[in-house]
């Protein structure tokens, strides 16, 4: 009979285990194997263990708590009252349901304002303002109702636009704008499209209840600009939706707020921010600091689309004051006008070869336009405003006994006949569209008075100097011109000595740079006639030991009456020592010498 076989030998003694060596099993008792054989080992075979099966769950189980936890929670639940313990309501104390269908209260409902002082005021809106600012558009199906329940904060800044001749009634309306402004924006955190319509609407005409020295207008200009970004209008809809690093809690779109596909959002939203960024760069010029809304290519795709689909006739004006925008921003960029104090380190051509490509690209705009902007006086004021803006650079490291250059002269000259172009532009603007000027219009044409007359008067050389800028543009003209014009529509407003005169205080301020200006130039022509006055006794005095010489008894002939220019001698009149220097015009102070080569907006009243 065969020897049995070993029981175990699938598996290894432990010495052979230890040494990771191969073990062979002997073939016969004692089982040991051949390696601990021959060491005279204790072949030690362990014992072997089946594998323990996972437990099964028992889902049952599992269900049946969970059933016993929702009882629970049930039972913490307050029992639903039977029919016998529901009390009944009269149906006289029942409250009627609003007509209006009004969310919430507004200034109407709260009696501010009556409805139809309202439906004036929006009517007036319609036809003086909207199309001032093709950036929130107003259909003919929009109706008062639909404002108030859906637009209550764009109804409110209409009010408050359309209301700027009743003073007493517009301050009431602008706290009330404010005051929901701070409460759904910050305090409540509501996310809606509505907000930021009103809030470009309320911006775009700002001047009419500015808030002096408060610099308030940058400061709400940079809260639309965040919530532009915080909505996601500035970029594509499907743009960064699977950001994995992203810890933001809220998902909810704003409401209002409706994407069209991944690439665009409704054309509201797209015209609220090319809207922002028209206001966000030009408040940054005019205040000379950083813009708070960046260009991105999203802009140029939205003004495209719009002007594309053609929903409304402006949307096709929007890509021409994108791209004006652009260059203008560019420009501040470029030459760092955000800092006026920093020296130009650009010489004098290098600059000129930038201003030529930035006139290139003006020319190349005005060419393209469309016939209803070439057509409309404040379309037209755009590019030569830029044109100056452009130019200011001119201006940069200037002192009052500087040297020019002549590509630095032609650069002032530039600037000066682009601002008189400008302003010739302005006063073709018929009377009864002055009141729909948006603050950024009025800002800049306070601009171009205090461009022209720094270049003026900050200059005072033999090849530069104010009687040389004059043969350009006689500048109190068009100072008295539209201080004439602002006059009349100045008292169209109902005064209120506790509230600010935007009109008012410009006026003011044209004012003082006419008489310095005028005072600067009689001086200068006092001066001319001086020297002129030298240079003839000079030549007369040779000419007589001449004629004395050569015994000779010819008179000498008067001075010509074209070195006698008394024209705005007698405009200057008892005003020439009544200027008084404002805030905004330490510049024209040249005793002071200040470094400051051009006059900063954020020193002004307004902003």
């Amino acid at each position: 009979m065969a020897d049995k076989q070993a029981p175990h030998t699938i598996r290894a003694c432990v010495a052979c285990k230890e040494k990771k060596l191969r073990c062979l099993m002997s073939n016969s008792p004692p089982w040991t194997c051949q390696r601990c054989t021959q060491k005279r080992l204790e072949c030690i075979i362990p014992e072997h263990r089946p594998r323990q099966r996972k437990k099964k769950v028992h889902y049952e189980r599992r269900i049946e708590q969970l059933e016993h936890n929702i009882e629970r929670v049930i039972a913490l639940l307050p029992k639903p009252r039977t029919d016998s313990e529901v009390e009944v309501v009269p149906k006289s104390h029942i409250p009627a349901k609003p007509t209006s269908s009004v969310s919430v209260s507004d200034v109407i409902s709260d009696k501010v304002l009556s409805r139809t002082q309202a439906e004036l005021l929006l009517a007036e809106y319609r036809l003086q303002f909207a199309d001032s600012f093709p950036y929130v558009v107003l259909t003919d199906r929009t109706t008062l109702s639909d404002l108030r329940q859906d637009g209550p904060m764009l109804l409110l800044a209409i009010l408050v636009t359309t209301s700027w001749k009743d003073r007493t009634l517009q301050e009431v309306l602008n706290q009330v704008f404010l005051k929901r402004l701070s409460s759904e924006l910050i305090v409540r955190g509501k996310r809606d499209l509505d907000l930021l319509q009103g809030l470009l609407v309320y911006l775009n005409w700002f001047h009419l209840h500015v808030t002096p020295q408060t610099q308030q207008a940058y400061r709400l200009m940079a809260i639309a600009s965040t919530v532009a970004i915080d909505f996601g209008i500035t970029r594509r809809p499907g743009k960064g939706r699977h950001r994995e690093m992203n810890v933001e809690t809220v998902n909810e779109a704003p409401k209002g707020l409706v994407a069209l596909g991944a690439d665009y959002w409704s054309h509201e939203a797209k015209r609220a921010c090319l809207g922002c960024y028209h206001l966000a760069a030009w408040y940054s010029i005019m205040t000379r600091k950083e813009s708070p809304l960046a260009y991105n290519e999203y802009m140029h795709a939205c003004a495209s689309s719009l002007a594309a689909a053609k929903e409304v006739p402006s949307d096709t004006d929007l890509a021409f004051h994108l791209e004006l925008t652009r260059e203008a921003d560019r420009v501040s960029t470029l030459f760092n006008y955000s800092e006026t104090l920093q020296p130009q380190r650009m010489g004098d051509e290098q600059m000129q070869i930038y201003l030529n490509t930035f006139s290139s690209k003006i020319r190349d705009w005005q060419a393209r336009i469309p016939a209803t902007m070439t057509e409309d006086p404040c379309q037209q004021l755009w590019p030569w405003i830029l044109e100056a803006f452009t130019r200011e650079i001119g201006l940069s490291g200037m002192s009052r006994d500087s040297r020019l250059s002549l590509p630095r002269i032609r650069i002032l000259v530039d600037s000066l006949v682009s601002t008189k172009t400008y302003l010739d532009v302005f006063l073709r603007i018929p009377d009864d569209r002055l009141a729909s000027l948006s603050a950024t219009q009025w800002v800049l044409l306070l601009y171009s008075f205090l461009l022209a007359t720094t270049a003026s008067l900050s200059i005072d050389t033999t090849e530069w100097n104010i009687l040389t800028t004059r043969s350009i543009i006689k500048l109190e003209e068009y100072l008295e011109a539209l201080s004439t014009r602002v006059k009349a529509l100045s008292s169209q407003m109902s005064p209120v000595k506790s509230l600010f005169d935007w009109y008012g205080s410009l006026i003011a301020r044209w004012e003082a740079m006419k008489y310095r200006y005028l005072a600067a130039l009689e001086q200068a022509q006092a001066q001319a006639r001086a020297a002129a006055e030298t240079q003839t006794k000079t030549t007369a005095s040779i000419l007589t030991d001449m004629t004395q010489s050569m015994g000779s008894t010819t008179q000498i002939a008067p001075l010509p009456s074209w070195w006698d220019d008394s024209e705005s001698q007698s405009q200057i009149g008892d005003h020439a020592d009544a200027f008084i220097p404002v805030a905004g015009f330490d510049l024209l102070n040249f005793a002071s010498n200040a470094g400051s080569w051009m006059m900063t907006m954020s020193d002004s009243l307004y902003y």
